[in-house]
C-alpha cells in the first residue's frame, strides 16, 4: 500500500512498489536502485544548496530519477520534526553523515524506531562507527588505500595505481542495496525493523577476498605473484600496431593452449605461470600484438575461443553492439544514460520519472503529512524548507 502521494508506477510492476525511502544521502547513488525497482525514494536536501552531485547535472540526472526531492533544515527543530513523521510513515532511512551527527540531531536508530518499530535504518560512514578513525573524512581512494587494494595494484616504478572509477563508493552502494532488500525481507517474517552499519572501508576489504584469503593462510602476497594484477603474460593487457590496447584472460590452461597456438608459440606450452620465462613471454608476445591492428586480433582470438577483449574507450563503448544489446543505455526525454543493471523474465524497469528539481516536490510532501498551506508558507519563511 502507498500513502497519499507517492509516486505512481506507470508500468505497475514495480518490485518495490509500495516501500517507502526517506534518503538524506549525499552524492553517491545508495538508493537508485531501489527507486529502479519502484520504492518511493523522498530525497531529502539542504535548502537552497541541495546535494552536492547537483554541481555535475548528467550525473545527478542519472543517479536521482524515479525521486523526490524535499528540501528540510535539520539544524531547525522544526526540520526535524518534519522528518519524523515522514519517518514514521517510511519504511526505510538511509544516511551517510559522519559518526555523530544523527545522534546530535536526535535522529539516532533508537529514536526513530521508538516512533516507528518496523523502521530500517541503514547508516553508511567511511570507516565504520567505532575505532580511531570513524571521525576522519574520507573519499574513494582514502579506502581503497587503508584497505589494501591500492597497495596490490602498483605500476611498473612500483607506484600504487589510482583507478579510472570509485570502488569502494560504488561497491558500498551495491552492498547497502543487498542489506536493505535483505532487511525487508526479514521483516516480512518478523514484523521488525533493524538497525544496519555500513562502511566505504568495510567494502574495501570484502574486495580483498582473494588475496585477503590467501594472506591469512601465510602465502606470499604482492603484485608480483597474484595472478589477477596483469603481471603474468596469461593475463595481462597488450599494445597492438594502431596504438590500441587488447586484453588477454587465459587463466585456464586450455584457453592458454588455445592462446600460444593462434599466436604461433607453442613452446610456451606448460610455461603459464612460470616466473623465470614471465619477461621472455611478455616480450614475444608484445612483438606479435604489434603485427596486427587492435580489431583484427579481437576477430582472430575471439574465432580461436581465446577470453579476449578490446581495451574501449567511453566513446567505443556505447557504440559496441554488445554493449547495446545489454539493454544498459537508455533514452529518455532526449537524454541517454545508463538503465536498470539486469532484466527480469516478469518485469520491466524503466525510468518513471525524471531526476527532480531541488525542493520540487517540497509542497505536495509536506500537504501529505498534514501540514497546511499557512503553515507550508511559515516554514519557507524561517529557512526550514
Amino acid at each position: 500500500m502507498s500513502w497519499p502521494g507517492s509516486i505512481p508506477n506507470s508500468s505497475g510492476d514495480g518490485t518495490l512498489e509500495g516501500v517507502r525511502i526517506v534518503d538524506l544521502t549525499r552524492y553517491l547513488p545508495f538508493t537508485t536502485l531501489l527507486a529502479d525497482m519502484g520504492a518511493e525514494v523522498i530525497k531529502v536536501e539542504e535548502p537552497r544548496k541541495g546535494d552536492y552531485a547537483r554541481t555535475l547535472p548528467p550525473y545527478f540526472s542519472a543517479v536521482h530519477r524515479n525521486k523526490r526531492s524535499l528540501t528540510l533544515n535539520l539544524n531547525s527543530p522544526k526540520g526535524r520534526e518534519v522528518l519524523l513523521k515522514l519517518v514514521e510513515r517510511g519504511d526505510v532511512l538511509v544516511e551517510n553523515f559522519r559518526p555523530g551527527v544523527m545522534e546530535e540531531w536526535g535522529l539516532d536508530y533508537d529514536t526513530l524506531s521508538g516512533r516507528n518499530p518496523r523502521l530500517i535504518y541503514c547508516s553508511i560512514s567511511g570507516y565504520g562507527r567505532k575505532g580511531p578513525y570513524r571521525l576522519l573524512p574520507g573519499h574513494d581512494i582514502n579506502y581503497l588505500s587503508l584497505g589494501g587494494i591500492l597497495g596490490l595494484t602498483r605500476d611498473e616504478s612500483g607506484k600504487p595505481v589510482v583507478p579510472g572509477v570509485q570502488i569502494a563508493d560504488m561497491g558500498t552502494c551495491l552492498l547497502a542495496t543487498v542489506a536493505i532488500l535483505s532487511a525487508l525481507f526479514q521483516r516480512e517474517k518478523t514484523g521488525k525493523g533493524q538497525y544496519l552499519e555500513i562502511s566505504f572501508l568495510g567494502t574495501s576489504l570484502f574486495f580483498l577476498t582473494l588475496p585477503s584469503s590467501l594472506h591469512l593462510e601465510g602465502w606470499e602476497v604482492s603484485g608480483e605473484t597474484l595472478p589477477l594484477l596483469g603481471r603474468f603474460p596469461c593475463y595481462a593487457v597488450y599494445r597492438t600496431s594502431d596504438g590500441k590496447y587488447l586484453s588477454i584472460g587465459c587463466l585456464e590452461e586450455v584457453f592458454w593452449e588455445r592462446l600460444c597456438g593462434v599466436l604461433g608459440k607453442r613452446e610456451y606450452l606448460g610455461h603459464q605461470w612460470d616466473p623465470e620465462k614471465r619477461g621472455e613471454i611478455f616480450e614475444a608476445f608484445q612483438r606479435i600484438f604489434l603485427t596486427r591492428k587492435r580489431e583484427e586480433w579481437f576477430r582472430l582470438l575471439s574465432e580461436a575461443d581465446v577470453p579476449v577483449a578490446p581495451v574501449y574507450s567511453l566513446e567505443e563503448v556505447f557504440s559496441d553492439p554488445q554493449v547495446k544489446e545489454t539493454g544498459m543505455l537508455v533514452e529518455e526525454g532526449g537524454r541517454r544514460e545508463l538503465g536498470f543493471p539486469f532484466r527480469s523474465s516478469l518485469f520491466s524497469y524503466k525510468p518513471r520519472r525524471k531526476a527532480p528539481s531541488l525542493g520540487e516536490h517540497t509542497g505536495e510532501i509536506l500537504k501529505e503529512l498534514g501540514y497546511t498551506e499557512e503553515e507550508v508558507e511559515e516554514m519557507r519563511a524561517e529557512g526550514v524548507v
